[in-house]
């Protein structure tokens, strides 16, 4: 039985979703006002990513999830957290999207 190719508009919708969830965890986490609702949708993007696309781009999303819900987690508490360990999170974060890109096939423009 062969694989059938997902519509890339199934992955771009979960990697959009993946990277809104973020965003909204974030503002969630700095206004203090930390409610699980984020959370659970980047868990659940999260999931969505590791079934539809392969191992690399997969494991560097949950990696990238872990390391978002523990920083924002310490920003809601009012834990100090050092600019360089949110800037670092934001970095990968970067990083992701180039692999979702290179996933969908979107090229860079100049």
């Amino acid at each position: 039985m062969g694989t059938r190719r997902l519509p890339q508009g199934a992955k771009r919708g979960v990697y959009t979703e993946y990277l809104r969830s973020i965003s909204a965890s974030y503002v969630q986490a700095t206004s203090g006002q930390r409610e699980r609702s984020e959370d659970a949708g980047l868990l659940a993007t999260t999931a969505e990513i590791e079934i539809l696309s392969g191992q690399h781009v997969a494991r560097q999303a949950r990696d990238l999830t872990n390391a978002v819900l523990d920083v924002h987690s310490r920003i809601a508490e009012r834990t100090a957290v050092a600019e360089a360990a949110v800037e670092a999170v934001n970095q990968r974060r970067y990083e992701v999207i180039d692999l979702f890109k290179a996933d969908l096939g979107i090229k860079e423009r100049a």
